[in-house]
This record gives structure tokens, sequence and C-alpha cells, in this order.
């Protein structure tokens, strides 16, 4: 897997195209269509993720043999990493990348945490089970 570090404009408006498909998919059923096109607009504008990039925090566009799987995004916090996104398209789920991508993060040695919605009943399932 790779992962495609993200931080140029050009690179903020490809991850775009991915997160705009991804959210739809995973929190239409959720928060409804509604809820998404808000936080689209706010959480994960081009504004906002470039405000994070300049906060530290890491983007990547994942990839599989030149095919783009999902997108991560962490923040480096010293002795903890905070991790902000794990997303991967419908069609990707179930292939193990969710392993591989944690198993990255497992590897910088440090405390991970995160938030996860507390509708997200496949999100929850799999970080309960990852421990």
């Amino acid at each position: 897997m790779e992962f495609v570090c993200v931080k140029s404009d050009r690179e903020i408006h490809e991850l775009l195209k991915i997160v705009r498909v991804i959210w739809r998919e995973v929190f239409t059923p959720i928060i409804g269509n509604k809820q998404v096109e808000y936080m689209l607009r706010t959480y994960q504008s081009f504004d906002n993720i470039k405000e994070e990039i300049n906060d530290n925090h890491q983007y990547f566009i994942l990839k599989d043999e030149y095919r783009t799987v999902g997108y991560t995004a962490y923040k480096d916090e010293g002795e903890k990493i905070y991790l902000s996104k794990i997303y991967f398209f419908d069609s990707e789920r179930g292939k193990g990348y969710f392993n591989r991508v944690l198993n990255y993060y497992e590897s910088l040695g440090k405390l991970i945490y995160l938030n996860v919605n507390k509708n997200n009943e496949l999100a929850i399932k799999v970080y309960k089970n990852k421990g």
C-alpha cells in the first residue's frame, strides 16, 4: 500500500474528489444528506484541510497498485497520535486495507486515540475488534 502525502493545493483538490465520494457513501445513511453536505462544506473543505495541514496534520491518499482505495489523516502530538481519519471507498472495504493502515500507525510506536461518530456502528465494531 502506498501512502501519498497531501501537501500542495493541487493535491488537496485531488483529495477532495475522494473525500466527497467516500463521505457520501459512509455518512449519508448515518446522518443524512443535508448534514453530510454541511460537513463537506465546512469540516472537509479545501480551507479546513489546508488549515489542518498547516497545523501539522498529515493527510495521505491511499493507493494499492496505482488504484486509489481511500484516505487517512493524523496529527502527531508528541507522545500520542490523534488518528482523525481512515476512510475507504465502499468497493474497497473488507480487503484488509484497514489493517495495513493501522499497522502503519502502530509502527510509529505512539499511543493512538480517535473519535468515532456514535452511530457509525461498522467503524465502532472494527475499532473495538482491534482493541
